[in-house]
């Protein structure tokens, strides 16, 4: 689905090697992507900037998410009534409404309501998203290990990395018990195995 909606294009990527292009607007760096499963886990990139967006669609499909890359509000807000995602990347600043008014209008109705989303801006945090549910915020420039890491630690595991064979190990070391066991759980939610 390209098209135009509202000044902003939307689209998504397919996920086969040598497609290359997210929402029409540029090839992925390299000019070819991992195949990505029709059950890989769709993320919703909404970036006006052609620079930022293609870093986080190359990261984000480099790890196995299927993606889909909106430039506008109007865009995202039609991609996001189409279809659940498993995160949302968030950029502030777009050309036709605030992301925040975007991000009301996701939350008030459809699939996304509670999909984690991470805010990625130029304005820097501390900003006041309480009201919104926004799961983590990234100051641009932002790099695509700093995502998967922030999708990771809000429990959306890169479908890569949840098959690359077995799972990392991590040796939880606290002088107190209940600390050791938190973190330890939180490890293993993450898809970490935590040594004893």
């Amino acid at each position: 689905m390209a098209g135009e909606m509202a000044g902003g294009t939307a689209g998504t990527m397919a996920g086969t090697p040598g497609n290359g292009r997210a929402a029409g607007l540029a090839p992925v760096p390299g000019g070819a992507v991992p195949a990505a499963s029709p059950a890989s886990p769709a993320v919703l990139v909404v970036e006006d900037s052609r620079q930022d967006g293609s870093a986080l669609t190359e990261a984000l499909s480099g790890a196995g998410f299927a993606v889909a890359w909106a430039t506008s509000a109007a865009a995202a807000l039609q991609l996001s009534r189409e279809r659940r995602f498993a995160a949302i990347t968030l950029d502030l600043l777009l050309p036709d409404r605030s992301g925040l008014e975007l991000l009301a209008d996701i939350r008030a109705s459809g699939h996304n309501r509670e999909t984690p989303v991470l805010v990625i801006t130029v304005l820097g945090h501390p900003l006041p998203l309480e009201a919104y549910a926004v799961t983590d915020v990234l100051t641009k420039p932002v790099r695509g290990p700093a995502v998967l890491a922030a999708l990771l630690h809000n429990g959306v595991a890169a479908p890569l990395a949840r098959a690359a064979g077995p799972r990392p190990v991590i040796m939880v070391v606290d002088d107190e018990v209940q600390a050791r066991l938190l973190i330890g759980s939180a490890l293993e939610s993450a898809g970490y195995e935590v040594a004893p």
